[in-house]
């Protein structure tokens, strides 16, 4: 239940969440709940899930995974990784996760991680980041999920939309190269393409 009282809309949660959805992206679901206690009306929230165990379960059938990862103040490198597995009982065996985390370190390219993380759906959520102008995601080192379905890729999973779509850092005011963190994984996933591109286009 989310009061998301920095949106006097009450949209930008539910907008996002939307077209995560819309474009088949693994994301939460969000709608609105008129909330009364004891017959007395409160307001009007966002009811939204949120990603845990039990939302794993429900999506992808598995119970009690121990690949979902909360992460806060972390862009994914060694340097600066503070993710936090959401399942407590494993909290000292987490051999896979520093494995990957070691994996982006050494990537000089995407062909490095690609068979471990699922980049298209990763760029995917930097491009609805950067055009939702989603700056407190991971270019803000916080609220997104990694989740690594059985046998399958590590997944980029972001939420917590109430800051999107808020006129603040967003195109055209800032340029993609503005907008995006500078960081190792941006920068073998979007930089060196992106300065491909703008050299082949002054030719």
């Amino acid at each position: 239940l989310r009061p998301d009282t920095v949106d006097p809309t009450l949209l930008r949660t539910k907008l996002v969440s939307d077209i995560h959805n819309r474009l088949g992206i693994p994301s939460l679901s969000a709608n609105y709940i008129t909330l009364y206690i004891n017959n007395e009306y409160i307001g009007l929230y966002v009811l939204t899930d949120l990603f845990k165990l039990s939302w794993v379960e429900f999506e992808y059938g598995e119970k009690d995974t121990t690949s979902l990862y909360k992460c806060e103040h972390s862009y994914l490198t060694s340097g600066v990784d503070n993710c936090k597995n959401e399942n407590d009982d494993i909290q000292g065996d987490i051999m896979e996760w520093n494995e990957f985390i070691e994996t982006l370190d050494n990537a000089n390219s995407a062909s490095d991680i690609e068979d471990i993380f699922d980049i298209d759906q990763f760029l995917t959520e930097m491009a609805i980041e950067f055009l939702t102008g989603g700056w407190d995601h991971y270019q803000n080192d916080h609220n997104y999920i990694i989740f690594k379905p059985k046998n399958g890729k590590w997944l980029y999973l972001s939420h917590d939309f109430d800051l999107d779509i808020s006129g603040r850092n967003m195109h055209p005011v800032y340029t993609i190269e503005e907008f995006i963190k500078n960081s190792h994984l941006m920068d073998i996933l979007i930089y060196k393409i992106l300065h491909v591109l703008i050299k082949f286009f002054k030719m």
